[in-house]
């Protein structure tokens, strides 16, 4: 189980990044100075590999030695474990206690800026298989550890308790932090936006969070957002859009 979960890497002029997340990818590639943006949408994931193959060959990238190649997974099934834990069975142990065992399952581990945790995380098998073959060397990273970095940041720089919720497909991702540390990071299947409300306010009710003092960033398309903020308006004072900005596959907020 790779600390980093890096493979080989190969500096070069022409770069990929890809943010894998659950309803499908947003490529962003560099090659020449030239830069091109693609979103591919997958309306099931049993049709991954024959819409994410004919896609990259399409484009060119496909086994391309001279392209750098950076991931960012963004898998719904992820935990905080402490850093003690090294042992990968131990690891597995304790996933197994919060998700359905799977004998096939390969977790990738990333220790988090505070050294006292590490984020353990279940990418898409099938998607990782498609990665190998699709490219002969790639950097994998955890979306959620990037986003919870940031989150940890700003709370810092603002001296104020942050919620965050991305919304990806049916995934709510929800994590709050205050300017010492994580207090919550958690995915939740949503069929629609009333159970969105739900679980970032009961959210806000476990925690004791002020809704004067609170900052919620929200990560969604701009229609929902001003739907969300119209009714959370009514319970959390401050509510910003943040977006995710390329190619370093960063947040931002709006």
């Amino acid at each position: 189980m790779p600390e980093t979960g890096n493979n080989k890497t190969k500096q070069t002029n022409n770069t990929l990044s890809i943010r894998s997340k659950p309803d499908g990818f947003v490529f962003y590639a560099l090659h020449q100075q030239t830069q091109a943006y693609f979103e591919l949408v997958l309306e099931k994931e049993a049709d991954l590999r024959e819409v994410f193959t004919p896609f990259v060959q399409e484009k060119g990238w496909w086994q391309q030695p001279d392209w750098e190649v950076v991931i960012y997974e963004d898998s719904p099934r992820y935990t905080l474990l402490p850093v003690d834990i090294q042992s990968p069975s131990n690891q597995q142990a304790f996933f197994n206690m919060l998700f359905a065992p799977d004998p096939n399952r390969t977790l990738h581990s990333f220790i988090l800026s505070d050294g006292i945790q590490r984020i353990c995380t279940d990418p898409f098998s099938e998607r990782i298989r498609l990665f190998e073959e699709a490219f002969s060397h790639f950097t994998l990273h955890s979306a959620q550890q990037q986003a919870l970095e940031w989150l940890l940041h700003q709370a810092k720089t603002q001296n104020k308790t942050h919620l965050l919720a991305e919304i990806q497909g049916q995934n709510l991702f929800l994590s709050v932090a205050n300017e010492e540390r994580w207090l919550l990071t958690n995915a939740f299947n949503v069929e629609n936006e009333a159970e969105m409300h739900y679980f970032i306010l009961r959210c806000m009710e476990q925690l004791d969070l002020d809704p004067f003092e609170t900052r919620c960033l929200l990560r969604t398309e701009k229609n929902r957002f001003e739907r969300l903020r119209s009714t959370l308006g009514l319970f959390i004072q401050h509510i910003v859009q943040v977006e995710l900005a390329m190619p370093d596959n960063r947040l931002r907020i709006l």
